[in-house]
């Protein structure tokens, strides 16, 4: 596994190496030694994993002290294109995007940190993700801001939103919980 540092600090992208041949594929999604070194303190405390239809925006969610979470997500079939926010009141890049597509295919994933609304687009029919979180999940906890408001180029017209994601304020009117 490689991390490479995205545009936005703290956040990386991961390069694992994917085994393929006639037979199907293998690829490391997460290792304890690699991930220490590329995320110093990251520890898995849930993992988990979605499907979703073509089009789907799932997101920007995020969750509050103490169950902030940062997140390892990779894309296990189809395509998704995957979105986080800076929302680190005190960072140099507080309210800038970064986003990029996770292809079955391609074994890259992403590792966004605490402090980041992120969330998922469907760029196929059946996409499904796994995602490895640092804190467990509290519906108490959770937030988000609007999928809309960030100036993200989701590249497909939204087929489908919770109707949390609809209730979001837009990042404009957002009060960030983080320092």
């Amino acid at each position: 596994m490689i991390f490479e540092d995205a545009p936005i600090a703290g956040v990386k992208i991961i390069r694992a190496r994917r085994l393929a041949d006639e037979r199907g594929a293998f690829t490391k999604t997460f290792n304890t030694e690699l991930t220490g070194r590329g995320a110093p303190g990251f520890e898995v405390r849930e993992i988990y994993h979605s499907t979703s239809r073509r089009g789907v925006v799932r997101g920007l969610h995020f969750q509050t002290a103490p169950f902030a979470q940062a997140k390892i997500i990779f894309c296990l079939r189809g395509a998704v294109f995957d979105a986080c926010v800076d929302l680190r009141r005190s960072s140099p890049t507080y309210g800038r995007s970064f986003a990029m597509e996770l292809r079955e295919e391609e074994g890259v994933g992403l590792l966004v940190p605490e402090g980041f609304g992120h969330g998922i687009q469907a760029l196929t029919d059946d996409a499904v993700i796994i995602n490895i979180a640092s804190a467990v999940y509290s519906d108490k906890h959770e937030g988000g801001v609007a999928w809309d408001s960030c100036g993200i180029a989701w590249p497909i017209a939204p087929t489908g939103l919770s109707d949390k994601d609809r209730m979001q304020p837009p990042l404009a009117e957002f009060e960030t919980p983080f320092a």
